[in-house]
């Protein structure tokens, strides 16, 4: 039998190979070019891991060294003189745009910090689709962990242990539901004073990828110390 290729051999020579960060679903390289061409977004006191938009606000704020407060307005930096404000874009990559996301967190952490970051308020706390309104209130409500405090008060009246489980590190800490947004005011406070990042040193064994490689005498050393004397 007879089999007819549609696709000739030239054809195939032709064919360009996706980068390897797009075929591992890693990034995807559309929306950076699209902000290119439009220049539009498409898309350490604090004793809780960095997965809340609360906590996102505060790291992004350090970077850009806090230039307006953290009141939920729209904010968009203005030129200095002569000197203009550092632009950036914002690419999300492959993750989902949805409203009040960890990324938006970011972001309005970094414009807040005084980064020109072309943006809209529709991907923030507080925005009304069908009214076309932003609320200012509710997003600074969301930036001082206003949602966290609630949820610690039903948790609490609910199930005690489950509260005892999940904020583990605030009851560690003595922090109460009704000490979320003072201390979130005192991160944004010594942010001010001191905008210099520093870094804490972890404690405990090192991950085993971090480990440094050994030559092949250190090995044989390290194989001796092992070996019953």
């Amino acid at each position: 039998t007879f089999v007819r290729s549609d696709k000739s051999k030239s054809y195939f020579s032709r064919t360009q190979v996706k980068f390897r960060r797009r075929r591992e679903c890693k990034t995807d390289y559309s929306p950076p070019s699209l902000i290119q061409r439009q220049e539009q977004v498409l898309h350490p006191q604090v004793p809780v891991s960095s997965a809340s938009p609360t906590v996102r606000h505060c790291p992004d704020r350090l970077r850009s060294h806090l230039v307006t407060a953290a009141d939920g307005a729209e904010y968009h930096v203005e030129a200095d003189g002569e000197r203009s404000p550092f632009r950036a874009y914002l690419d999300i990559g492959l993750a989902r745009a949805t409203t009040g996301a960890n990324i938006f967190g970011v972001l309005k952490g970094a414009v807040d910090g005084g980064l020109d970051i072309p943006h809209k308020c529709k991907r923030f706390p507080g925005y009304n689709a069908e009214e076309k309104s932003y609320d200012a209130d509710a997003h600074r409500a969301r930036i001082f962990g206003s949602h966290v405090s609630s949820w610690m008060d039903e948790l609490e009246e609910k199930d005690q242990a489950l509260y005892q489980r999940q904020f583990s590190a605030y009851v560690a800490a003595g922090i109460t539901s009704e000490d979320i947004e003072g201390m979130y005011e005192r991160v944004h406070a010594a942010i001010r004073a001191n905008p210099q990042r520093t870094t804490v040193a972890k404690e405990g064994k090192p991950n085993s990828f971090n480990q440094k490689k050994l030559n092949l005498k250190q090995r044989k050393e390290r194989v001796a110390t092992k070996k019953p004397s």
